[in-house]
């Protein structure tokens, strides 16, 4: 029965384990889904790239056709405004990608010292079903041959009984013989003292 225990607890530790690789299953999803931000991040510097890119010939441009100065710093103004809207989006996702990414790598972390406890516990359980069952084994063992040897002390005894059933008998049968007949075979009178 502590067997059957021990057995359900380690069934209970393996499910465990499997838990712990669906939780993987997650972090990896989360860590993809980091990637893909990264990647939008990525995306969006180009974008500023091509915004500053197209800023500055916009801005050559201006110059080049001689237009007025107010017009160039308005324009200027709002590809700073466009610039800086940018850059925070930017940071924003960056702070975002870098949180989510130590989130997983914290979690992920975590499992594994979880992962690597349940192999420890597992290996341990193993060992110590591994030894009962090669105890359990020798028991058995030895009670077969207790029985065997029981077996054959009662075959024994059982014999060594009716070899003493057949003797009684015999006595009994010489007893009544005499009993029958007081004088002996060579009639003189048989002794019972």
């Amino acid at each position: 029965m502590r067997e059957k225990v021990h057995i359900d607890s380690m069934e209970k530790q393996l499910r465990a384990l499997n838990a712990s690789a669906d939780a993987f299953t997650v972090v990896s999803n989360d860590t993809q889904a980091c990637v893909k931000i990264l990647e939008a991040i990525s995306w969006e510097l180009e974008k500023e790239e091509e915004e500053k890119s197209r800023a500055a010939r916009n801005k050559d441009a201006i110059a080049d056709r001689g237009n007025n100065v107010r017009d160039i710093e308005q324009t200027e103004k709002l590809l700073q405004r466009q610039l800086e809207r940018w850059n925070q989006r930017i940071e924003s996702l960056r702070e975002n990608a870098q949180q989510k990414a130590e989130a997983a790598q914290a979690q992920t972390d975590q499992l594994r010292n979880v992962q690597k406890q349940l192999r420890e516990e597992r290996a341990k359980k193993q060992h110590s079903m591994e030894r009962r069952r090669i105890q359990i084994e020798q028991t058995e063992r030895k009670m077969v041959n207790l029985r065997e040897n029981i077996e054959s002390e009662i075959q024994s005894a059982h014999d060594q009984y009716l070899k003493l059933e057949a003797h009684v008998k015999l006595y009994i049968t010489e007893v009544e013989k005499s009993l029958s007949n007081p004088m002996g075979v060579d009639g003189s009178q048989v002794d019972w003292s």
